[in-house]
């Protein structure tokens, strides 16, 4: 098994993808579409700015009549979301760019992507997307069961999660300012080992900052990861502070409050935080709530009128406005 690493433009490597010289059908590699259009647009966003997107890996074998023939073994999602961007195709229409992209900056000058397909950049950007430079691995030499264990090794880790991906979209102070609300050690006594790892806590404080924010003018209604991308973008530019110290000063409470573990489940936790943050703030009486919401933790999977926003579909609009409807009465009546 032979490797040869070559860096090539993302043009020339189109060129060949448009002409089937690289083809995009090798059978162990899973098919084109598993990505989002943000996750899309960020391929695209991040060769503008010059970032490495990992490297390509390309099969190169003869064929009977000793003419190359070449496949990705690894790299289908990345070089496939640059064919359905850049290149017209009967039947296909190329996507936009997601509209939370930030601007890019090309030989001193800014430039919009958000939103844009490829034919409506600016000249200066499809220059700057065209001449990007790819790694490309070529494997050549090798036999199916080396091309499989290959495969295997280079795709055993695991990959980053929905909030795990959102992390490198945010600013340096509303990642600090989550990632300080995050060391309370009040998540120690609610969340596994397994959730802390796997970030829900970050997921928990974003929810929490966004259903503070909830309202009929706000771009978001939801807790999907598409409006958590819409908040990001926003809070990027201006967190609410205000909002960050209340949920520093509920988690205080709430770790107080709960002196050993206590089994919550993540549906209810940003709403928990919440509450503290709603009550405090409209100065209402701590002691009730914690008492409501003690007894709420213990009966609510008994209450089928409140259980049908807690099943499929937990993020959803009518889901997340139904649970935080249940809490705000709750509140109200104190």
């Amino acid at each position: 098994m032979e490797f040869k690493t070559v860096s090539r433009s993302v043009e020339s490597v189109m060129k060949d993808v448009q002409k089937g010289k690289i083809s995009l059908n090798l059978d162990i590699q899973r098919p084109t579409g598993a990505y989002n259009n943000f996750g899309k647009s960020m391929i695209i966003d991040s060769l503008l700015r010059g970032y490495p997107i990992g490297i390509i890996y390309i099969t190169v074998k003869e064929d009977e009549n000793g003419k190359k023939v070449k496949y990705l073994a690894d790299g289908n999602q990345r070089i496939g979301n640059l064919k359905e961007f850049i290149i017209k195709q009967d039947g296909v229409k190329n996507f936009k760019l997601s509209g939370a992209l930030g601007k890019v900056t090309i030989d001193g000058k800014k430039y919009e992507i958000g939103g844009k397909k490829y034919d409506a950049l600016d000249d200066e950007v499809k220059s700057a997307l065209d001449d990007a430079s790819l790694t490309i691995c070529e494997i050549s030499d090798y036999t199916r069961e080396e091309l499989n264990d290959f495969y295997t090794r280079i795709n055993s880790g695991i990959s980053l999660n929905p909030t795990q991906k959102l992390l490198p979209i945010m600013s340096v102070d509303l990642l600090n300012d989550i990632q300080e609300l995050t060391d309370n050690p009040f998540f120690e006594k609610v969340l596994t080992k397994r959730q802390l790892i796997t970030s829900t806590d970050v997921s928990t404080i974003l929810e929490v900052l966004m259903l503070m924010e909830f309202s009929p003018e706000c771009p978001f209604d939801s807790l999907r990861n598409t409006d958590k991308i819409k908040y990001i973008t926003n809070a990027n530019e201006n967190i609410n502070e205000e909002n960050v110290i209340a949920i520093a000063e509920a988690l205080d409470k709430l770790n107080e409050h709960y002196t050993k573990r206590v089994k919550v489940t993540k549906t209810l936790l940003s709403l928990m935080i919440f509450g503290v943050c709603k009550v405090q703030k409209e100065q209402r009486d701590l002691a009730k709530y914690f008492e409501w919401l003690d007894n709420f933790l213990a009966t609510y999977k008994e209450d089928e009128e409140f259980m049908q926003f807690c099943k499929q579909g937990t993020t959803n609009s009518a889901n997340v406005h139904g649970r935080l409807e249940r809490f705000n009465q709750a509140i109200q009546e104190m």
